[in-house]
């Protein structure tokens, strides 16, 4: 996907960018290097990049140039400025682009006025909307305020990174056509519950669900994995798997978020770390079933 053709510019700039997130760049150094020496010639003129695009795109292709030793200029992030010289207040909408453009402005040397500017406008709005935010955004923009992601330590930012990416709906075209349907459904459904449940001021608890939900993920991944290569697990490995991908724990996990105040973060943590009455019911739930599919076998 790096050296494809096919791919886009913007879309290769993502994704270089999230495998240095995620600390997986050294697999892939003579690629990263050769996309961004071609970007660098196809895109850049007199130092300045031409590349047309968003804030959310622009900003990490400037970190990906400067980290790399590419020299280019900052005057890129003029174009996001109103007719008074000042970032644009509309802006504040893309709050990834703001963030991106936080993480760029650390980058600066000496001199460049215009990242100066950009620290101050990224600073002062991405603190004063932190606790809008969903529970993971929120999160990552106290931290990007904490510290800027190149002076951390890689394995260390790596770590936290992958706490934090998720493959959303713009995942959808690279699956199957039999899965669109109930991914764009289950997409839908999530954002949906996140609407309600940040105006009632219980948007963590979407959170625990998501966690539930990259449980089944995995263990369904297990799952597959054993049956191609025709694997027999034992009972002590079928168990710890497959009492996760009966989806019992999901569906309590689910049902609290319709108890409105009642389920407080307390209760969440409780039920995805394991209780005793949650462990042995997803045992339960998990051979009832598989004693009815054995009896229609």
């Amino acid at each position: 996907m790096i050296v494809s053709a096919n791919e886009k510019p913007l879309t290769k700039v993502d994704l270089i960018d999230s495998i240095c997130r995620l600390g997986l760049q050294y697999h892939f150094e003579s690629e990263i290097e050769q996309v961004l020496q071609q970007y660098h010639n196809n895109f850049v003129e007199n130092g300045e990049i031409t590349l047309e695009g968003n804030l959310h795109t622009l900003a990490p292709l400037f970190g990906l140039f400067r980290q790399e030793g590419f020299r280019v200029s900052p005057n890129v992030f003029n174009k996001f400025k109103d007719v008074h010289g000042n970032f644009n207040e509309s802006l504040n909408v893309d709050i990834e682009g703001v963030l991106s453009l936080h993480e760029a402005s650390h980058l600066r040397v000496h001199g460049e006025d215009i990242l100066d500017e950009a620290l101050v406008f990224t600073s002062t709005n991405l603190e004063s909307i932190a606790t809008q935010l969903s529970p993971s955004l929120a999160e990552q923009v106290k931290y990007s305020l904490r510290q800027p992601l190149h002076k951390g330590l890689p394995r260390l930012e790596a770590r936290r990174y992958i706490s934090i990416y998720q493959w959303d709906i713009s995942c959808l075209d690279d699956l199957p056509e039999y899965m669109k349907i109930c991914y764009r459904l289950l997409m839908k459904s999530y954002e949906e519950t996140k609407e309600d449940t940040r105006k009632e001021g219980r948007a963590y608890s979407l959170h625990y669900v998501i966690i539930e939900f990259k449980k089944i993920a995995q263990a369904f991944m297990t799952e597959a994995r054993w049956l191609k290569r025709k694997y027999i697990p034992t009972i002590e490995e079928y168990i710890k798997v497959s009492s996760v991908s009966c989806c019992y724990t999901l569906l309590a996990t689910t049902s609290y978020i319709g108890m409105g105040d009642i389920a407080t973060k307390d209760i969440f943590k409780w039920v995805i770390n394991e209780a005793k009455i949650m462990k042995a019911s997803t045992i339960v739930c998990r051979l009832m079933d598989d004693i009815v599919s054995n009896e229609v076998a």
